[in-house]
């Protein structure tokens, strides 16, 4: 079967709007060629206030999925082995607590692999652009690379901090810089909430686990 034109622009767009944290108004009714598509959607990201999550049914990678026909309930079921794929790479590789792991995405993204923060940080593990860099990571949207990048972080964390689990994660939150500075875990609530929040949640997988 052929496609129209206007067909596949409107495919090329979905494929990209697929991709991006916030819905873009661009359609191929629109009378411009692609150059200009692309342009006018980078100045609606630009003037974009407001992160809007976008779900992983609807965000597969178009280097990976057909664009027709998607099952978005297999899809999920994939996406989901991928993570947990990812996890089990990442927890002997950094000989870290996969529960651990799983509760850090669960925080930071609820296993969203496209989460993009307002301040910019990016995927299952909101890696910030300039630490995705150092850490090696080229996509942050892909799964097994966002998911080594942020466990190798957390694990020079946990090596910073004396294996201290709560200062680790105050770290991973705040930053490292400010636990020093506060010797310990910094008073702001919405870290004191993330360390709770993860702490809790790791209980649960360790107890699913054992029960």
């Amino acid at each position: 079967m052929f496609l129209s034109v206007k067909a596949i622009m409107e495919q090329k767009i979905q494929e990209i709007q697929s991709r991006l944290p916030i819905k873009l108004n661009i359609s191929a009714d629109k009378e411009m060629d692609f150059s200009s598509i692309l342009k006018e959607m980078r100045r609606e990201i630009e003037q974009g206030e407001q992160y809007t999550p976008v779900t992983v049914a609807n965000s597969m990678s178009y280097n990976t999925l057909p664009l027709q026909g998607i099952d978005t309930e297999n899809t999920n079921i994939n996406t989901n082995t991928v993570i947990d794929a990812a996890i089990a790479k990442a927890s002997k590789l950094y000989n870290l607590d996969g529960n651990l792991i799983r509760s850090v995405i669960k925080a930071e993204s609820n296993f969203n692999p496209y989460a993009v923060s307002r301040a910019g940080a990016m995927g299952l593990m909101q890696l910030m652009p300039k630490t995705a860099a150092s850490l090696g990571v080229t996509d942050a949207f892909d799964i097994e690379q966002n998911i080594l990048g942020g466990s190798k972080y957390l694990r020079s964390m946990l090596d910073t901090f004396n294996n201290d689990i709560q200062l680790a994660l105050a770290a991973y939150n705040a930053g490292p810089g400010n636990v020093k500075a506060y010797d310990g875990v910094p008073p702001f609530k919405e870290t004191k909430a993330y360390i709770n929040r993860i702490l809790g949640t790791l209980e649960q997988y360790n107890k699913t686990d054992n029960g």
